[in-house]
């Protein structure tokens, strides 16, 4: 992603992956517009929280799984900006057991 875009992010979210269980952990989330950090509370109380694969729900009477990946994308949309098109998420790099990625919300 282009230094342009990037410095137009209202927040940057920092995740992490286990590639054995597909869990997904929030690492951090920067507040550009405040230039700092939000506390572990702030991540929580913003709707924001650990995914894991298993999680699932039902659907006309069958359970329907949905990948960490999918529960992470759409509560960063709709959690800290509300609005699908102003969001980007990217996967960075991979270890042999973990693989980290970043999300850029836009006003």
């Amino acid at each position: 992603m282009r230094k342009s875009m990037i410095d137009k992010a209202k927040y940057i979210v920092e995740v992490i992956s286990d590639k054995a269980t597909h869990d997904i952990k929030i690492k951090s989330v920067f507040d550009k517009k405040a230039d700092r950090y939000l506390s572990h509370d702030e991540v929580v109380e913003s709707g924001l929280r650990d995914y894991t694969y298993s999680d699932s729900h039902y659907k006309d009477s069958q359970v329907v799984y949905r990948t960490a990946l999918d529960d992470l994308k759409e509560d960063l949309n709709w959690m800290l900006n509300g609005d699908r098109d102003k969001y980007r998420f990217s996967w960075g790099q991979s270890g042999a057991t973990t693989s980290s990625g970043t999300a850029y919300i836009f006003d």
